[in-house]
């Protein structure tokens, strides 16, 4: 009886860890190439950074930083929305659940106007797995649709990579 209780815990266990695991590669799966033509902008990355795969969607990293690309990371995403509010509410709500989804250290919202029209900017630093992480969010609009804007990273890699990230950020075209 002790060895067929042991036998179960271990098929149970090592069914549970394969699950995971595959279930965790599919989740990474996101044809980039597919995800980039498939966006209505294109942005210009610097020759020392890459495409990766995060979250459904396409983000971008220092080559140089390894494979956790958590260390520093620009997202750039157009939302897709059923119902849209006007920009300034939006924008608002969207960091006001920032604020209570992270763990900030510090934070400051500005409202700007750059070439994008205006826009609202929620910089702030967080903990997150014992580290700190300082942050760089903008959500602005062109034409009727709502974008997001990202630049992400340990808070000692910041200011290393903020003149590429924002490079990134004044790349953007739309097709």
């Amino acid at each position: 009886m002790k060895n067929l209780i042991v036998l179960l815990a271990f098929v149970t266990l090592t069914s549970c860890n394969t699950y995971s695991t595959q279930k965790l590669k599919q989740q990474k799966v996101v044809d980039i190439p597919a995800f980039i033509a498939s966006q209505n902008f294109t942005v210009s990355i610097p020759e020392t950074w890459r495409p990766v795969a995060h979250h459904g969607y396409v983000g971008y990293t220092p080559l140089k930083e390894g494979e956790n690309h958590f260390n520093n990371l620009v997202n750039i995403f157009k939302y897709d929305l059923k119902e849209k509010p006007d920009f300034e509410t939006f924008a608002k709500k969207q960091i006001m659940q920032t604020v209570r989804k992270q763990t900030l250290i510090a934070h400051k919202v500005t409202e700007e106007t750059n070439q994008f029209g205006t826009v609202y900017i929620h910089d702030y630093i967080a903990t997150s797995n014992d580290r700190e992480y300082k942050v760089k969010i903008m959500y602005f609009q062109v034409d009727s649709n709502y974008y997001f804007y990202k630049y992400g990273s340990k808070k000692k890699l910041y200011d290393n990579y903020l003149n590429e990230a924002n490079a990134i950020l004044e790349s953007i075209t739309f097709k």
